[in-house]
């Protein structure tokens, strides 16, 4: 896959580059947010329009993909570490549009969704 420019392209490359420190295959839906990263077979992150997932064992993934240039979110990565630490959910609203939600659901998954 080649990245040609732009901030589209910025954002996917750096999913690719995510992917490629986990030694995992990134799969993306053309002209879309759908991106799915596998791991000797197994899925290790997907993602959709305003939601990501990973299993807990894969949270620093899950970190990596919120941090960088253009992100919006303060905080996102230390919630969630306490989400897999105790299993809570958390919630943050810093204006009516701007929030985030982070949970582990009962399959060990830690969801984002902004």
């Amino acid at each position: 896959m080649e990245i040609i420019g732009g901030s589209e392209n910025n954002r996917l490359q750096h999913i690719i580059n995510i992917a490629a420190k986990y030694g995992s295959k990134l799969y993306v839906v053309q002209d879309t947010d759908l991106y799915a990263m596998f791991k000797n077979g197994e899925m290790i992150y997907n993602s959709s329009t305003g939601y990501s997932a990973a299993p807990s064992g894969f949270s620093e993934l899950l970190k990596e993909v919120f941090t960088g240039e253009g992100i919006v979110y303060e905080g996102m990565n230390e919630n969630i570490d306490f989400v897999k630490k105790t299993g809570a959910k958390v919630s943050v609203e810093f204006t009516r549009h701007k929030a985030f939600t982070i949970d582990q659901k009962e399959d060990g998954w830690i969801t984002v969704s902004w």
